[in-house]
């Protein structure tokens, strides 16, 4: 069970497949874990946000994945950039009391993301 649930937390992090599926399978495992499963790395924001911008997600997918992903136990930010990604998701998760996304603040995203 724990490989399937790497598995299906990997998924998601990584963006591999339609997100209302990778979304859906993670919901399946419970918030918690004793241990992080996967760790979130900066690259793996700067790719959501690269759909964004070639128009393969919208600003609803970025906002939607951002939730799924952040807080969640069996998840650890890459520890040497723990605060960007922290901050990257937060507001990414919640854009009404954030700026919204565009392609401006997706492109300024990317560059500090980059810039790590």
């Amino acid at each position: 069970a724990d490989m399937e649930r790497r598995d299906a937390i990997y998924g998601l992090v990584e963006w591999r497949g339609r997100l209302s599926d990778l979304i859906a399978a993670v919901r399946e495992f419970p918030f918690d874990s004793e241990v992080p499963l996967v760790t979130l790395q900066a690259v793996h924001i700067r790719n959501a946000l690269q759909r964004y911008l070639s128009g393969n997600a919208s600003a609803a997918d970025i906002e939607a994945w951002a939730d799924a992903v952040e807080g969640r136990d069996d998840i650890e930010y890459f520890e040497p950039h723990e605060d960007a990604i922290s901050d990257a998701l937060f507001r990414l998760s919640t854009p009404r009391i954030n700026t919204p996304l565009s392609k401006e603040v997706a492109e300024k995203w990317v560059s500090e993301l980059s810039a790590l």
